[in-house]
């Protein structure tokens, strides 16, 4: 069929074709080579061609329609697998910036990064992409994590707890970053 799609054999088989209804025509009895069968032997031969080459080009445009769709959802899978990589990306410089204003006693600014990690964690969650590995019991537990530190540290800014383990707190946000960049060089690297 790959034959048919060119326009050179095709118009060289539309030609052998025509040879051959023209020597049909020349196998007829002599009372009927008159040129009302020559044109109908023709016409048939046309018209069957014609709805080969047509056949031929609907499979054509279905193989590249499928073929197109493959790459498209490739492409849409590749982009998805990007932005989980940048978003990962983001959680980790989000780990580090809350460590830093740990150490550097600013609870407030800690406090505003930490929820821009729980939502980022949150998010993760439903990438299918990262589905297996957010399924596990460990980074639920991550998530949790995050929500009682933010409300330790909240509860000290606010005057109604004392004092909160900040080695506790960089601790746990080690344990997310271990994890964390460990999804993320699995999504980089996967081919």
């Amino acid at each position: 069929m790959r034959l048919v799609r060119d326009p050179i054999h095709t118009g060289i088989y539309f030609f052998i074709g025509f040879i051959v209804t023209s020597l049909l025509y020349k196998v007829l009895p002599n009372e009927q080579q008159i040129l009302i069968n020559y044109v109908t032997l023709a016409g048939t031969y046309t018209s069957i061609f014609g709805l080969f080459v047509a056949y031929v080009q609907i499979v054509s445009v279905k193989e590249t329609a499928e073929a197109t769709k493959s790459a498209i959802d490739d492409s849409n899978k590749r982009i998805m697998q990007i932005m989980s990589v940048s978003d990962l990306s983001r959680a980790l410089k989000l780990v580090h910036e809350i460590q830093n204003y740990l150490l550097a006693e600013k609870l407030e600014a800690a406090i505003i990064r930490m929820k821009d990690l729980k939502v980022i964690l949150i998010h993760l969650k439903y990438n299918n992409d990262l589905k297996i590995l957010t399924e596990r019991e460990e980074y639920h537990q991550y998530i949790t994590d995050v929500s009682i530190n933010l409300n330790n540290i909240t509860s000290v800014i606010t005057g109604s707890k004392t004092g909160i383990s900040i080695t506790k707190i960089i601790k746990d946000l080690d344990n997310i970053e271990s994890t964390l960049g460990d999804f993320e060089g699995k999504l980089k690297f996967e081919v």
